[in-house]
């Protein structure tokens, strides 16, 4: 969310607020990126104290949504109620109604918002976070179009956009348009930066295995390939195992039991993964004739 801290960051610049206020932002802002979501909010809601205007509602918005973030959603509301312009509220109870899982409640109430006339600096994001919501709700064809939007106005956030496409590979998937799915792959493929994000490792994997449903087994193998192109995964890691299973799956797919079996194997032996990862692949196994 470059941009949108990058705003704020220049806001307070702007209204010349002493060091010490810049300094409790840069620490509520590092709570927050790090998922303390509570002591974030608290950090914030002690900011908002210190600043006036336009700043104070932006304060007051990653408060809330730090605060719903971590389940206290009452609280969340009644700092959402403290702001009083019209797209940071709605961007606000957006991103609230987000982090509580409440999907069909964001489709119901923000199916026909006009996010593009939000603020440049909260716009992509509310098409981010209405497209995740018409995606789980199986609206796929609308949440292609929120999503491509997000993707496209994120500038130099390179995680959202990674996001947003990573999104857009799985809507495109279920909205049977594969050469669309393997394009928002390559898309995210491309920000090399990102090689270590969870959203790269899985658009990397799903390309690979969109590319083996459609039978195109020397491509597949090749995106693994350049997938496992200097990483040390050191025998361990639960994207190791996605991607040892990834690789059984197209083996398999293939036909190639024995070979399947083997990476599989391999991917039972991997450290650090939890149980309930390896559980359906054990039953898997089982099933091979």
């Amino acid at each position: 969310m470059k941009k949108l801290w990058l705003s704020v960051f220049a806001c307070l610049c702007f209204i010349h607020l002493n060091g010490g206020t810049i300094k409790d932002f840069q620490a509520a802002q590092n709570e927050f990126r790090s998922s303390r979501w509570l002591k974030a909010a608290e950090k914030y809601l002690a900011l908002e104290k210190k600043v006036k205007g336009p700043v104070k509602e932006k304060v007051l918005s990653y408060a809330a949504i730090a605060l719903a973030s971590g389940r206290k959603v009452k609280e969340a509301n009644a700092a959402a109620a403290r702001i009083t312009a019209p797209d940071w509220k709605a961007y606000t109870t957006l991103r609230i109604l987000s982090a509580t899982g409440k999907h069909r409640q964001i489709v119901k109430d923000f199916a026909s918002a006009d996010i593009n006339s939000w603020s440049e600096d909260i716009a992509y994001l509310g098409f981010f976070n209405r497209g995740r919501s018409f995606f789980y709700t199986r609206q796929y064809p609308r949440a292609i179009a929120d999503l491509e939007k997000c993707a496209a106005d994120a500038g130099s956030d390179n995680t959202v956009k990674i996001l947003a496409l990573n999104s857009l590979i799985h809507a495109a998937w279920q909205n049977k348009n594969t050469a669309a799915a393997v394009k928002y792959a390559d898309q995210v493929i491309r920000i090399t930066s990102h090689r270590g994000f969870h959203a790269y490792l899985d658009s990397c994997l799903s390309k690979a295995r969109i590319l083996a449903q459609e039978k195109k087994f020397a491509d597949a193998e090749k995106t693994l390939a350049d997938f496992n192109r200097g990483r040390n995964w050191k025998g361990g890691g639960v994207w190791y195992f996605h991607y040892l299973v990834t690789c059984g799956d197209v083996a398999l797919a293939q036909g190639k039991k024995a070979q399947a079996k083997e990476f599989y194997n391999r991917a039972l032996s991997t450290k650090n993964v939890a149980a309930g990862f390896k559980k359906p692949l054990q039953n898997k196994m089982k099933s091979i004739k």
